[in-house]
């Protein structure tokens, strides 16, 4: 009997002592992390909360696994998951943050919403994104001018500049007329375009279009074709003269130069450029050939049209 009472003293005694040793204090199970990036002094976020340190820093928080960001302007943000274990510092391989290329918008006049992707940014000009790598569409919208769209292209993180100057609303767009060669046209096929209205015209003998006609799509006479004033062909008159331009975006904001002797009654069509047009009543327009089509022989235009008489903008 005595045996046995010592026996559960002892077993008592054990259980207290157990019972009386220091609980798990989870304020404790701490590791940490050190984080560097090029360039330093980025946000550090773990688990989505700002840890309120920049890069370089020395992260303690509980053991377990986490995501952690690192966020700074101008640049891509960086995650990755590490695991925290107790009493442990785990140095992270330092971060090269990737930049972003800046988009850099001035307009004239100053003031314009500014629209990515079709997206009202509530933004004006003058105005600086940050953007990855790609290609973006920018329209800028001012009351009293016309929209004014573009597209813009990052590559390796390079900046972009841009100054535009916005139309005023007198300038009218026209894109995806044909033009068909005059060799053998039919009633369906027409030769003949109007800039002002972007009519095509049947410019054929007998035709009463022809008289409305600003330009003409036409053989050569050297085994090519090319695009002509109508005067003088067909008993048309009305006389275009055309300038070679040597860019090919007719949305750059170039204006045209003044017409004089120099200017031709022709273009040929196989320049990627634009060409500046001036017709018999006095209007500037420019002019692009979006491609040339086989069998039958025709092409596709576009081309910007000022509206107002002698104004040479664009």
């Amino acid at each position: 009997m005595k045996r046995n009472v010592i026996f559960f003293t002892i077993l008592l005694l054990g259980i207290i002592y157990i019972g009386c040793e220091d609980p798990v204090d989870p304020l404790n199970d701490k590791g940490s992390l050190f984080i560097s990036s090029i360039p330093e002094e980025a946000s550090i976020y773990i688990d989505g909360k700002n840890s309120g340190k920049k890069t370089p820093s020395k992260i303690e928080t509980i053991a377990g696994v986490h995501q952690i960001t690192i966020k700074k302007s101008g640049y891509a943000d960086s995650t990755f998951v590490d695991t925290v274990v107790i009493g442990v510092e785990s140095i992270i391989p330092q971060i090269k943050m990737r930049r972003y290329g800046m988009i850099v918008i001035n307009s004239e006049p100053s003031g314009a919403s500014i629209y990515i992707d079709g997206i009202n940014t509530q933004a004006v000009t003058p105005k600086i994104f940050t953007k990855a790598d790609g290609i973006y569409n920018v329209k800028l919208k001012y009351e009293e001018y016309a929209d004014t769209s573009f597209d813009v292209t990052i590559a390796k993180a390079k900046d972009v500049e841009l100054e535009i100057n916005l139309r005023g609303e007198f300038v009218s767009y026209f894109s995806g007329v044909v033009l068909y060669d005059t060799t053998g046209a039919k009633a369906n096929q027409p030769s003949g375009l109007n800039l002002s209205t972007g009519n095509v015209l049947n410019i054929n003998a007998n035709s009463g279009q022809k008289s409305e006609a600003d330009l003409i799509f036409v053989p050569n006479g050297y085994g090519g074709y090319e695009i002509k004033t109508p005067n003088g062909t067909n008993g048309m008159f009305r006389d275009t003269r055309f300038y070679a331009a040597k860019k090919q975006d007719i949305n750059d904001n170039e204006n045209a130069p003044l017409e004089d002797p120099t200017w031709k009654n022709y273009f040929n069509i196989k320049s990627d450029n634009y060409v500046f047009a001036y017709t018999a009543d006095g209007h500037y327009a420019k002019i692009k050939i979006v491609r040339v089509l086989e069998n039958p022989k025709r092409i596709e235009l576009r081309w910007i049209y000022n509206d107002n008489a002698f104004d040479r903008s664009f």
